[in-house]
């Protein structure tokens, strides 16, 4: 059985998780049809989007439809979850791309038909919402053309638009020749055909289209509605028969990281794309990850469990990943999104979407007249030139007393206001090559305003007489917790920090 890796993308509100419950119901992959409003959609599962009535996190899920198996997988529409989009379009082999008959096309429609482009990737375009009031068909398809792309070709037409009766209708007279012109483009045989004014042969524009739409050259336009499923047959006649299937399987086995969430005991799970080979459960694997400096890393980790998604009778099993298919595995801790199993080969680590125009940017704010403290004045507690006023108050509310000192190194960071002159406290915690640090290292600068010199100062207590402490070779010894520090001495009168 062939598969086929589908993704639906379309702008916020145009009927993508509305259009995956119709798939699913139409196959009989569910028995009751669920509905975003009420919040019992089968790909919604989170908690805010039920809520809400939006798609957060892409979701898979399978349904057969002739003789393929289709992993449908529905991505958010929202322009801020389009980082989910971008990594579901590196494990997708084709896609559908949902546009509003009332809308039209919008502006993230044309920024995700211009990736599709640009990727190649066979893309089919549904026209949803038909029977809502003010639904368009013939003007929406030349918007179609002269916003999105003009390789397009409309597969029927709509009777009773904008009506609750609204429904497809086959191909008229006229649809050979209007489809013989647009695949020309891409055909000389076809072109030769009509340049002689000749008939096309139906079987010749069957195959074309088939080939020109695998290739990504032309894109079929389908219409329809999602709430009362007209269209949706032609859909999956067009999934079944003009989509190509997944590419044959690789020789190296390699399986591609798309999508990371935690189920409900909070154990972490992945999802897989598999290329080339075998996975199995307990089996040991390696990771490569392409880091944002262009290295290649390895991480390895082992599978604990293993649930392939749409496994059938012909598959190797339910706990065997095969090419082609998608997973559910877990115990991968190590794994992130983008690394891949097995082979570091496609880990090119480029964006489908361009960088946004506008980013926020965060900086510190500093209050007018007052300058920003530099490190130093946090780690040695001593007023420099770039400090404002009122700095020693929020140095001591802000730093421990157990913090590390810079060059100028005592025991108890702060001189107390009641005592001697004496530097014992200072001394008996520093160390200088080895022994008690001599008191004469405590040398005069003369008076109290070299107390704002850029170097840091401190003030003997009950003196005016302002200190330094040369100590190039000093290392602050204690490691004990004390108390809060009392106020640095140079918030007294007559010195900085007034």
């Amino acid at each position: 059985m062939q598969t086929v890796n589908l993704g639906i993308v379309a702008h916020v509100d145009a009927g993508k998780t509305s259009l995956t419950e119709r798939l699913l119901h139409a196959t009989g992959a569910i028995d009751r049809l669920g509905s975003v409003d009420a919040g019992t959609t089968r790909t919604d599962t989170g908690e805010i989007e039920r809520r809400r009535g939006i798609t957060i996190r892409s979701a898979v899920a399978p349904f057969r439809v002739r003789d393929r198996q289709v992993n449908l997988l529905d991505t958010p529409g929202h322009s801020d979850f389009v980082a989910e989009v971008e990594r579901a379009l590196g494990v997708l082999d084709a896609a559908v791309l949902v546009v509003s008959a009332v809308e039209g096309v919008q502006p993230h429609t044309r920024r995700l038909m211009r990736i599709l482009r640009s990727l190649r990737l066979p893309t089919l375009i549904f026209v949803n919402k038909i029977d809502r009031v003010g639904a368009r068909t013939d003007e929406l398809v030349a918007d179609v053309r002269r916003l999105l792309t003009p390789a397009v070709a409309p597969l029927g037409t709509v009777r009773a638009p904008g009506t609750p009766g609204a429904a497809v209708r086959p191909q008229d007279p006229g649809y050979a020749d209007r489809l013989a012109e647009v695949l020309a483009e891409h055909d000389d045989e076809l072109l030769a055909t009509l340049v002689d004014d000749l008939p096309p042969d139906p079987g010749r524009i069957d195959e074309a289209l088939r080939a020109q739409t695998a290739a990504g050259l032309v894109h079929p336009l389908l219409f329809g509605s999602a709430m009362s499923g007209a269209g949706v047959p032609e859909l999956l006649d067009a999934v079944a028969a003009l989509l190509p299937p997944s590419p044959p399987a690789e020789p190296a086995p390699r399986a591609r990281v798309f999508a990371v969430e935690r189920d409900a005991a909070g154990e972490r799970v992945v999802y897989l794309r598999s290329y080339g080979g075998r996975l199995r459960a307990r089996q040991r694997v390696v990771a490569y990850r392409r880091e944002p400096d262009g290295r290649t890393t390895a991480t390895r980790a082992r599978i604990t469990g293993l649930d392939v998604a749409g496994a059938t009778a012909d598959h190797a099993g339910p706990g065997t990943l095969t090419a082609g298919h998608i997973a559910r595995v877990t115990g991968l801790t190590g794994v992130r999104l983008g690394d891949q199993l097995g082979s570091p080969a496609g880990l090119d680590g480029r964006s489908h979407f361009p960088a946004p125009t506008v980013e926020a940017v965060i900086r510190p704010v500093t209050r007018p007249g007052r300058r920003r403290c530099t490190p130093r004045c946090w780690t040695s507690r001593t007023p420099t030139r770039s400090c404002g006023p009122g700095w020693p108050r929020r140095a001591a509310r802000a730093c421990s007393s157990t913090a590390r000192c810079s060059a100028r190194c005592w025991r108890r960071r702060w001189p107390r206001r009641t005592g001697s002159r004496r530097t014992s406290d200072r001394a008996a915690s520093c160390t200088w090559s080895g022994r008690p640090a001599p008191a004469g290292r405590w040398r005069s600068s003369g008076t109290a305003s070299s107390a704002r010199s850029a170097s840091g100062s401190s003030r003997a207590p009950g003196s005016t007489t302002a200190w330094r402490w040369n100590s190039a070779r000093c290392r602050c010894r204690s490691t004990r917790p004390s108390r809060r520090p009392p106020g640095p001495p140079w918030t007294r009168a007559g010195t900085v920090g007034r």
